[in-house]
């Protein structure tokens, strides 16, 4: 094959895989749409609950089940996760480094950083997984947000736990153990979830791929703290 063709080649697949992105963006929008107006909040949130304890008890079969859903059923789901996070992060970045009402301020700029910190971290490694796909029976980029927000969820609530120092700064000698456990089991669940979506029986041939996944997130990492963005660490 000529050096030619190989460029050829490689600008059809980035046209593809562009068009795919924006294919599946579009789709993944329209089912976010739809699902968050048919949330009942006072209702999803006592299932959302179940929905995360269920992710404890049986972790490895939740994930699986979640990544071969291709209804989507517990996308729902996963978007309260994710608002409740922003709803955690926003009062972070009102309230400062130190959780005290007496350092209460607003920063505009600031505050939309921290929110789209989140969103960007969650769509940078479910985009990646979803360009590593491979073959016809590519999970749909909704089945991989769905998952891979799934997997993140000790962090969202470790997360969540912090905002008990805003109350008592002394309480953080107990959380910072508990969040680094939860950013520790973000990873082992990221690592399966990814597995699932992509379709890799054994673990030991999908470490490799997995190195591939975070090294791409890892570099998104980096350039967007250019921009003054921080994305979670998974």
């Amino acid at each position: 094959m000529s050096e030619e063709t190989k460029k050829e080649e490689t600008k059809k697949e980035i046209k593809e895989s562009s068009e795919q992105i924006k294919s599946e963006a579009k789709s993944t929008f329209k089912d976010a749409k739809e699902s968050i107006k048919n949330v009942n909040f006072k209702n999803d949130a006592k299932v959302t609950s179940g929905y995360v304890t269920g992710l404890f008890k049986k972790p490895l079969a939740t994930l699986h089940e979640i990544a071969q859903d291709s209804k989507n059923s517990k996308f729902k789901y996963a978007l309260i996760l994710v608002i409740i996070w922003l709803i955690v992060v926003f009062l972070r970045s009102i309230f400062g480094v130190h959780w005290s009402f007496k350092y209460v301020g607003f920063n505009f700029l600031t505050v939309i950083k921290d929110l789209l910190g989140p969103i960007l971290g969650i769509i940078a490694l479910s985009g990646t997984i979803f360009l590593m796909q491979k073959g016809t029976k590519k999970k749909s980029l909704t089945t991989v947000i769905t998952t891979v927000t799934t997997a993140v969820s000790p962090l969202i609530l470790a997360n969540i736990l912090m905002l008990l120092t805003l109350f008592s700064s002394d309480i953080l000698r107990i959380l910072s153990p508990i969040k680094s456990f939860a950013t520790v089991l973000t990873a082992v669940f990221v690592f399966f979830g990814s597995k699932d979506l992509i379709g890799e029986d054994e673990s030991a041939k999908f470490v490799n791929k997995f190195i591939v996944i975070q090294a791409i997130y890892f570099v998104i990492y980096f350039l967007l703290t250019f921009l003054g963005i921080s994305i979670p660490m998974v």
